[in-house]
């Protein structure tokens, strides 16, 4: 009896139709937001270290702050014409310093986009974790550019099917990436071979995203060729003192018979061997470049290893 019952009644009731709007407005957030960027004041937009002769086939880098910046330097070094967009001022004075083409400005408005001149840009690179904030960019930025490609950043795997919606070109989960680095690091020094953890772990990745990103024909004809990409990689491999293939020839050790593997290069003694011939012999410490299959390759690893022989 603490309440009375017009008051528990409204409470109930208030409670009742709170529950069924909140899924129905958030649904709506995005184009919220972008209803609340047209009807409040711009913030300011200034370009900095921008050319004289404007920007053709750019990359527009949506963030500069640790990725963005990151991605901007790379970018730099690799000579391909880019630019920032970020609100926030040191940051702001950090690309301007390192001569960072950079404009001051909320990418969410269309004016700020259309100062980057995303008509004629040939990427689009979201650092954001936002998925609204990423929403309204793609929306506006494909508005003037309907082929450009879209590189975002995904807060977490449960957001992947919003992206999906917007055609983003490739989605970037910082936590899985993360999570595939240190297995690779650690796999390293677990003595598995380079190649496979390459294999495998990209394996991870398609699994991850093919159902959301490959659903035309020309998608899983390019997976299946980087698959056969992986099969067939390139992996150095140390011929160890003791091992059966030291003191034999490429002929005399039936390599291609025996693995099903072929050697197409040797560095000896930092020298590399590239004109090899079945009369070439291996010696020891050889580092041996083999082209193969995952199992093949992983035949002709075994025979590198010391024999039981040599160690007794």
């Amino acid at each position: 009896n603490s309440i009375s019952h017009e008051v528990y009644s409204l409470v109930l009731t208030t409670a009742i139709i709170t529950m069924f709007l909140t899924p129905i407005i958030s649904g709506q957030t995005a184009h919220l937001y972008a209803l609340s960027k047209r009807w409040f004041q711009h913030e300011p937009l200034d370009t900095i270290n921008y050319p004289k002769s404007g920007l053709q086939n750019h990359v527009i880098i949506v963030g500069g702050g640790r990725v963005g910046f990151r991605i901007a330097q790379v970018l730099k070094r690799l000579s391909v014409p880019l630019l920032i967009i970020e609100l926030d001022q040191l940051r702001v004075e950090q690309a301007k310093n390192s001569e960072i083409t950079v404009i001051y400005g909320d990418a969410s408005h269309e004016v700020v986009l259309e100062a980057a001149e995303t008509s004629s840009a040939r990427m689009l690179i979201i650092t954001s974790p936002e998925v609204v904030i990423a929403q309204a960019i793609v929306e506006n930025a494909r508005k003037v550019n309907t082929e450009i490609q879209v590189v975002a950043r995904a807060p977490g795997v449960e957001f992947l099917e919003e992206f999906k919606k917007l055609n983003i070109s490739e989605v970037v989960i910082p936590e899985f990436e993360a999570g595939l680095e240190m297995a690779r690091k650690a796999l390293v020094h677990l003595h598995i071979p380079a190649a496979k953890i390459q294999h495998y772990t990209e394996s991870l990745r398609q699994d991850l995203f093919a159902s959301l990103f490959s659903e035309n024909e020309e998608d899983k004809i390019l997976e299946q060729l980087q698959w056969a990409e992986h099969q067939f990689d390139l992996q150095w491999i140390l011929i160890k003192p003791g091992s059966v293939l030291v003191g034999k020839t490429i002929g005399e050790s039936e390599i291609r018979t025996k693995t099903a593997s072929s050697v197409v290069g040797v560095i000896r003694n930092d020298k590399l061997e590239t004109s090899l011939d079945v009369d070439f012999r291996f010696e020891a410490n050889d580092r041996a470049a083999i082209i193969g299959t995952d199992s093949a390759r992983e035949t002709f690893f075994q025979l590198t290893r010391p024999s039981k022989n040599s160690s007794a």
